[in-house]
């Protein structure tokens, strides 16, 4: 932000959410710099770490498994001006469901992102702040080995011990990972054909029936994309300011058939999407609304990710392999199943795939920069002359 004396950093994303990840949210993003004079700009906030969930008969880290918050850039340098870092994206959630789990050493992390350096005639001053770190939660029923990065204090970390709930049927069988790929714009499913995405493709819900076993999507899926048997996550990725508390209220439904926009279940949906605690109302794509995506979950057999590569899912709103009429309201969220081994000798991550850091600057000498996007929304427009301090970054509860 900005303030009469000084130009400030950008604030970092904050820390929300559930230890035990019984909701699954997006990390948030860092808010940008402020500035004294246009053109030098204070930098811009880091995005922050998206959703990775993994169910699996045993679940194996050799390489890298993250969702960790990006850095805040660095402000502007330039002579006898002041220009303030950007924050830091916070870390986003993993949670791993399996009978046996070995996450290695310090393989598993969901930091937040670090803040950028701020300048005042080329000299580092007025960083901002570094993002919150995410959350890691494990559930396991036979054995788990291995100790987590960051963080690993018991207040973000849980290791849980139960059955694992509604494993992968296989149906999809083995899949190797050999270059760089994203589950939710490619298929690795022998045989699978499926124009609109992946493996995982996704889709926006408008609507829910009243009796909650069927749902309206923004689009009718292409041949092959989705058919009956399939099992497809539900969940709010973002509400308003004024509507929020069902964010991040997830559940996998099996579809019974499809056709046109309408997805049927073979059973009805247990919770509530919309603005209100138990109601599904204001659904939609546009600021304001519940975004709530369906993405279909691949039921692998055995998962090979080899070393060097990367397996991830698609940004948040803004990926750029997807339709710009489709993308602004989902992404950002790896998840999937295997009922047999998830070898993970390459990386397994959703980093810098949450909440977008703040980018926009109202082009004002003595300007606040944009605060963060988080679950509630996009952050706020920073105040325009000397004394109002910009918006930060988006806050935890």
């Amino acid at each position: 932000g900005y303030d009469s004396s000084d130009v400030g950093g950008g604030g970092g994303g904050g820390t929300y959410g559930d230890e035990g990840l019984n909701k699954l949210m997006l990390g948030s993003g860092g808010g940008r710099g402020g500035n004294d004079a246009i053109p030098q700009l204070g930098g811009a906030g880091g995005d922050g770490g998206g959703v990775v969930y993994i169910a699996g008969a045993t679940v194996k880290v050799n390489g890298a498994l993250s969702s960790d918050g990006v850095n805040g850039s660095n402000g502007a340098s330039g002579s006898s001006y002041y220009t303030g870092a950007g924050g830091g994206g916070a870390g986003g959630s993993v949670r791993i469901d399996a009978e046996s789990v070995n996450i290695g050493t310090s393989l598993l992390t969901v930091t937040g992102g670090a803040s950028g350096v701020g300048r005042f005639s080329n000299t580092a001053v007025y960083n901002g702040g570094d993002g919150g770190d995410g959350r890691i939660a494990i559930y396991f029923g036979t054995s788990y080995t291995g100790i987590s990065g960051t963080p690993t204090v018991t207040n973000f970390y849980t290791v849980g011990e139960e059955v694992v709930q509604n494993p992968s049927a296989g149906t999809d069988g083995d899949i190797t990972v050999s270059t760089d790929t994203n589950i939710n714009r490619t298929s690795l499913i022998a045989g699978r054909s499926c124009a609109d995405g992946g493996d995982a493709v996704n889709y926006n819900i408008t609507a829910f029936n009243v009796a909650g076993n069927e749902a309206t999507l923004n689009r009718a899926p292409s041949t092959g994309c989705l058919a009956s048997g399939d099992e497809v996550l539900i969940i709010n990725l973002q509400g308003s300011y004024t509507s929020m508390d069902n964010v991040g209220n997830w559940e996998v439904l099996t579809i019974d058939e499809v056709v046109g926009t309408t997805v049927t279940f073979t059973t009805t949906k247990t919770k509530y999407y919309g603005n209100n605690l138990d109601d599904d109302t204001n659904l939609g794509t546009t600021a304001n609304t519940q975004r709530v995506m369906l993405q279909r979950v691949p039921q692998y057999e055995d998962v090979t990710v080899n070393s060097s590569i990367n397996f991830y899912p698609d940004e948040w709103a803004t990926e750029t392999s997807e339709n710009a009429t489709y993308r602004v309201s989902k992404g950002g969220i790896m998840f999937f199943k295997a009922s047999g081994t998830v070898s993970i000798n390459g990386t397994i991550h959703a980093t810098g795939k949450g909440y977008q850091g703040g980018i926009q600057q109202d082009g004002y000498d003595y300007s606040g920069g944009q605060g963060g996007e988080a679950f509630c929304g996009l952050g706020g427009n920073g105040g325009k002359t000397g004394g109002v301090d910009g918006a930060g970054g988006g806050g935890g509860y």
